[in-house]
């Protein structure tokens, strides 16, 4: 009985890149004290059964648009833009730079500087910084029933760009946790 809306609808918030995390917080707890399977254990296995679900589906609809790049990539989806597993067209000069990123990684990890550590992941933190400026002006304009191809391209680009850089940070916490 799985519900089929979307999960901006099901807690009645518009569906945006951004939004009022208490908003969505509120409407959670709301439906947990609503729905939540132990407050029901007097009712029909059907009616436990169904609000299984509903509890289910609520905590799953909350975990994606809580964390900001699940949220992303489901509005991406919900758009047709196909994410997990797709081979993503990032743009050569970024594809160069992330090479470049990982020699320096790959140098890092056999021999390990602390000073070059730190200077690693500032220009880390400076890029991924730059990174969530250039794309909060698309993020703020963005309307879901109006969304142009270039909108959702850029917002597409940015996610898959976060990805890169994430696994980068994985990489580097590896042999070089932060300290």
């Amino acid at each position: 009985m799985e519900n089929k809306q979307n999960f901006f609808e099901f807690f009645g918030l518009e569906p945006s890149p951004l939004l009022d995390e208490q908003a969505l917080k509120k409407k959670y707890y709301d439906n947990m004290r609503a729905w939540h399977p132990d407050l029901h254990t007097l009712k029909s296995e059907e009616e436990q059964e169904k609000m299984l679900d509903r509890s289910t589906f609520n905590n799953r609809a909350f975990q994606t648009l809580l964390e900001p790049d699940k949220r992303l990539a489901y509005l991406l989806e919900l758009h047709g833009r196909q994410i997990e597993g797709s081979g993503a067209q990032l743009p050569p000069d970024f594809l160069m730079e992330m090479m470049e990123w990982n020699e320096k990684l790959a140098e890092l990890e056999m021999d390990p500087h602390e000073q070059e550590l730190a200077a690693f992941r500032q220009k880390l933190e400076e890029l991924e910084n730059q990174l969530q400026k250039d794309i909060l002006p698309v993020m703020q304009a963005y309307r879901f029933h109006s969304a142009s191809e270039e909108q959702l391209d850029a917002l597409q680009n940015f996610l898959f760009k976060r990805r890169y850089l994430l696994r980068i940070k994985e990489k580097l916490s590896t042999f070089a946790p932060p300290s």
